[in-house]
């Protein structure tokens, strides 16, 4: 790819093609135009020519999954892009999506154990399993709890970024649970 900052000579001499642009801008060559400035044949250049006429080489940046390609710029002899890191939430916004995440969660769990327990209920009589599953799973949420705060505290970002509910743990309580009904 070719690159070529804009100027008014470029504007005047090449209207069509750089409709869309304006002085200053950066155009982005994915192929040489078959004619610029007058120049018939242009898609024939050489290198040299190009260099004389101001082209640069485009020089796209690596990137990370935290970062995207900002504008074109001019960086001496080649054209390349800003590379601009993506916001980043903080941890007490990650941790407040967390709360309000694992409450879905365990109010769905919750949900599923008072259905399983409510014919034992009626009856008067909860089986100990039933029981257990129960302090399991306030065992669980107290935990989860615990982790969250301690990552908040120490303003750990990547745990809690990395921070699932869906555990084998969590399905396997799920599984006991539906065995009850």
């Amino acid at each position: 790819m070719k690159a070529i900052k804009i100027t008014q000579k470029h504007l005047d001499l090449n209207s069509k093609l750089l409709k869309s642009n304006k002085l200053g801008d950066i155009k982005i060559f994915g192929k040489l135009p078959k004619r610029w400035n007058n120049i018939d044949g242009f898609q024939y250049a050489t290198e040299k020519q190009l260099i004389e006429l101001g082209f640069k080489d485009v020089v796209e940046p690596v990137i990370t999954s935290e970062q995207y390609l900002g504008e074109y710029y001019l960086d001496n002899d080649v054209v390349t892009r800003y590379v601009v890191d993506k916001v980043q939430k903080t941890s007490q916004e990650l941790y407040d999506s967390l709360v309000i995440e694992g409450n879905i969660v365990f109010d769905n769990y919750r949900k599923m154990l008072s259905e399983a327990s409510s014919p034992y209920m009626i009856l008067g009589t909860v089986p100990n399993e039933l029981k257990v599953l129960t302090q399991t799973m306030l065992d669980a949420k107290q935990r989860i709890t615990d982790d969250l705060n301690y990552y908040l505290s120490i303003d750990d970002v990547t745990n809690l970024k990395a921070f699932r509910f869906d555990t084998e743990e969590a399905e396997q309580l799920k599984q006991a649970i539906q065995n009850f009904k």
